[in-house]
C-alpha cells in the first residue's frame, strides 16, 4: 500500500540572545551618613574610593553600578550592588535627578544595560 499520511514543514530558529540573562549582584560598602538611597540609586566612586551617589557633574565620580535595595546609609552601610547586568531605565536614579545619555554610557562601560 503506498499512501501520504502527512506533510512537515521545518522552520530554522536563529538564537539572538538568550533570556534571561543573570545578574550580577554583590555586597558592597557604601559611605556612611549620605542618607537613604533607593532601589535603582547610581552608585559610583567618589575622589576618595567611597562609594556614593553618582552625580553626572562631578567629574571624579565613576559608575561602580546599581543598589538593588534601598538603603539607609545613616544606620546600615552594606548594600546588594548590581556591577552586572540588566536594569530598567524607569527606575534608575542620580544625585542630580537626571539620567541622561553619558549617565547610560557610564552604565554601558560597567556591563550595566538599561532597557
Amino acid at each position: 500500500m503506498n499512501g501520504k499520511i502527512a506533510t512537515y514543514e521545518t522552520q530554522e530558529v536563529t538564537v539572538v540572545a538568550e533570556v534571561p540573562h543573570k545578574p550580577v549582584i554583590l555586597t558592597k560598602q557604601l559611605k556612611a551618613d549620605q542618607g537613604v538611597l533607593k532601589a535603582g540609586s547610581v552608585i559610583a566612586k567618589d575622589a576618595d574610593g567611597n562609594l556614593v551617589l553618582y552625580d553626572p557633574s562631578n567629574t571624579d565620580h565613576k559608575v561602580a553600578g546599581v543598589l538593588t535595595r534601598t538603603v539607609d546609609t545613616n544606620r546600615n552601610v552594606n548594600a546588594l550592588v548590581l556591577v552586572h547586568g540588566v536594569v530598567n531605565g524607569r527606575f534608575l536614579k542620580t544625585a542630580s535627578g537626571e539620567v541622561d545619555e553619558n549617565t547610560i554610557k557610564a552604565l554601558e562601560e560597567k556591563t550595566i544595560w538599561t532597557i
